[in-house]
């Protein structure tokens, strides 16, 4: 800060000292969160934030969130004064996280598409310091379908995992699972980032011969007590029906891949007994062309005898041509040779 000399009053040097200091701490604030989440309808959301505050700034503050309005700032958290927050927010929203720069805001029972961004107070948030940035809650009230993940074979009494999993973005409230099939089971999460989660349920499942072609499973339920689900059939054999299977599936595969050799032989030599359609026929040719009309009858390629009769019209052409020429060489008046003599 320059040192400013005023010839001011003492009280108007204190408040425009106050207002530069405040005006430089604004700069040093900034909130960091995604610009737009998914959300599914009467269920709830998490928007991951952190802020980064001035080093010298050792005020108590409140953390609060804002919902968009373009003249007013209604707020819908506060976490020093909750009689600020709007109505219709009171109690539906919280924050997240034991991180000392956590701003991350918990709503329940989304309704609506919405636009919302964090700060301090009217001055200090980021629509105002950071060119109007917020982030977009979409609403949707389709709910995911799980992914299922099972071996479409299964051998008796060979345990296998089996996973189902769910995307979802309220961490602290992830959706439950339920098997229909008896097996160990373990869930985790993993983090995809901006607020995005992956639920997963894998069950250790050993299969029984009584669960061959039944219906295996996957209910997910989620915090608005919504549920979806995915299944599929089960196949199982017996350790000696997997052999044979294997068995059956190996033999094919050499049957096919004999039978593609088989069409590659054929067709080379088919090919090596063709006469070349590109062939170029030149005047000594031509004395062979009974001979390869004939070697064409015998190999039924009709196509190639068109070709054949192509080039050959274009060859009587040329040797018409020819012939005119030389007539016309002959004709040539004899006074031509006495011209010639009587110059030399």
């Amino acid at each position: 800060m320059k040192l400013c000399y005023l010839y001011v009053n003492t009280t108007q040097l204190i408040i425009f000292v106050k207002v530069c200091f405040q005006v430089s701490t604004c700069q040093n604030w900034s909130f960091t969160f995604p610009r737009s989440i998914q959300a599914f309808k009467d269920a709830c959301v998490e928007i991951p934030c952190t802020f980064t505050r001035p080093q010298l700034y050792d005020k108590p503050f409140n953390i609060i969130w804002y919902l968009y309005h373009p003249v007013d700032y209604l707020q819908i958290y506060n976490s020093g004064n909750p009689s600020r927050v709007l109505s219709k927010y009171k109690g539906r929203t919280s924050l997240v996280g034991n991180t000392t720069i956590s701003c991350t805001l918990r709503i329940n029972n989304v309704e609506n598409d919405k636009l919302y961004y964090p700060g301090i107070s009217t001055r200090i948030n980021s629509w105002d310091l950071n060119e109007k940035q917020s982030v977009e809650v979409k609403v949707t009230e389709l709910i995911d379908k799980p992914l299922l993940t099972v071996p479409s074979i299964l051998t008796e009494e060979v345990p296998v995992t089996i996973v189902c999993s769910v995307q979802h973005t309220c961490a602290s409230s992830p959706p439950s699972f339920i098997w229909n099939k008896n097996g160990s089971i373990d869930e985790h999460h993993e983090d995809l980032k901006d607020g995005n989660w992956r639920a997963v349920s894998q069950i250790l499942y050993n299969p029984i011969l009584q669960d061959n072609k039944t219906q295996l499973l996957c209910t997910v339920t989620f915090q608005n007590g919504k549920q979806s689900h995915e299944g599929c059939t089960l196949n199982i054999l017996t350790a000696s029906k997997r052999h044979i299977y294997i068995i059956i599936s190996v033999v094919s595969g050499m049957i096919c891949l004999l039978l593609l050799l088989g069409i590659y032989i054929y067709l080379r030599k088919r090919k090596s007994h063709s006469v070349p359609s590109n062939k170029i026929i030149g005047i000594k040719d031509m004395k062979t062309i009974d001979s390869t009309y004939a070697e064409l009858q015998k190999h039924d390629n009709s196509n190639e005898y068109e070709e054949l009769k192509v080039k050959i019209n274009i060859y009587q052409d040329m040797k018409t041509t020819h012939s005119e020429a030389n007539h016309g060489i002959k004709n040539i008046p004899k006074r031509c040779e006495n011209i010639d003599k009587n110059y030399i």
